[in-house]
């Protein structure tokens, strides 16, 4: 689909946060995508098939495995909440809130035995009620498709909340196994020779909060969602020229409506793989008559590596809190930058997302 059923109702980004290695809170994970400063560290078990240690961006805890998973949530949740808005506290206390959590799916290897069931079960007493969305580096897209729903029918905040972990060694072994891990070596002519592509595999948490336009204070609008699917991924043959991806993108500005369709900063995905450079590239020029002069691009993935399916929701909590801190950039080119952002969405798969975050004073 190229946008949600029955149009976009604009949404209020009320608070957010994230953690991730080289950005421990939703501050300090800002200052990190800034400065791409990258914090990685070789696996401590898993190695390559020539017996060389992948570097992956991880934590280097070691706890049990779905305890990991649980950590990552909490910790998430306490960034998210030392940025609440008091006019949230009464919904929370009285478990009004339902939660959106997003997941990998449920057959990637390497996850824990049970892992969907066992957080939802811990998550369950502190939420009116709780949508489990599981897929890879846009499904934060539909979680906030389906809540966006359930909020303009109730008038009350909702919380999406995205975790991924490649730990794991099965993980990173399907992932060499595609040609995927950046570094990986492979036999050749009797070397070991590395992967010059691909990602670093990255582990995060990202928790967003939502509420309907107007009323609570926010950080920014989510202005426009739009979602397509790609026709060329990694694995078909010929390049990826980004029809998908351009087709959201499109989607999206056009859901925004004239106020959100100047772009001033382009976030975007890529993480290594040639066919997302060459994805984005398309894109960029697809979307030139939308970018505002002194358009700025970033690129988290430099930062946090590839945060697989909580990425997105990653992105969007950086730039709601990019939006909400930095109120007055400086000019560029002698014209009034747009503060308007796009944030990009690739995937493993075929679905592509694109959404446009538009200030508070401004939208």
């Amino acid at each position: 689909m190229s946008a949600p059923p029955g149009g976009w109702a604009p949404l209020s980004v009320l608070a957010a946060g994230c953690v991730f290695p080289s950005g421990p809170s939703l501050a300090l994970a800002e200052v990190a995508v800034r400065a791409s400063l990258c914090l990685t560290r070789r696996h401590p078990c898993y190695v390559d098939r020539c017996g060389h240690p992948v570097r992956c961006s991880v934590f280097p805890t070691q706890p049990e495995p779905l305890r990991r998973w649980f950590e990552l949530a909490d910790a998430a949740l306490f960034d998210l909440a030392t940025h609440l808005p008091e006019t949230v506290l009464p919904h929370l206390r009285e478990r009004a809130i339902a939660l959106w959590l997003v997941l990998p799916d449920a057959d990637r290897p390497g996850l824990p035995p049970a892992l969907i069931t066992r957080l939802v079960q811990a998550l369950e007493p502190n939420w009116a009620q709780i949508e489990v969305v599981t897929g890879t580096h846009a499904a934060t897209a539909i979680a906030i498709t389906s809540a966006g729903i359930w909020i303009e029918q109730r008038h009350r905040p909702a919380l999406v909340l995205a975790i991924d972990s490649p730990h794991a060694a099965d993980t990173l072994a399907g992932l060499e196994a595609r040609g995927l891990v950046h570094g990986a070596r492979t036999p050749y002519r009797g070397l070991a020779r590395a992967n010059p592509y691909g990602r670093i595999p990255g582990e995060a948490a990202a928790a967003l909060l939502l509420g309907p336009r107007g009323g609570t204070p926010a950080w920014c609008h989510l202005a426009g969602l739009g979602t397509a699917a790609e026709p060329l991924t990694f694995d078909t043959e010929g390049p990826c020229v980004g029809a998908g991806l351009s087709a959201a993108a499109h989607a999206a500005l056009e859901a925004a409506g004239p106020a959100g369709t100047r772009i001033g900063h382009l976030i975007h995905d890529a993480n290594g793989e040639p066919y997302r450079a060459d994805e984005f590239g398309f894109t960029a020029l697809r979307l030139a008559e939308h970018l505002a002069p002194g358009w700025r691009r970033t690129t988290p993935a430099l930062a946090s590596g590839d945060l697989m399916s909580a990425s997105l929701a990653t992105h969007l909590a950086i730039a709601a809190w990019q939006l909400r801190t930095d109120p007055a950039p400086p000019l560029r080119h002698g014209t009034t930058p747009d503060r308007n952002t796009l944030v990009l969405a690739s995937s493993d798969e075929p679905l592509r997302a694109a959404l446009v975050l538009t200030p508070a004073q401004e939208a």
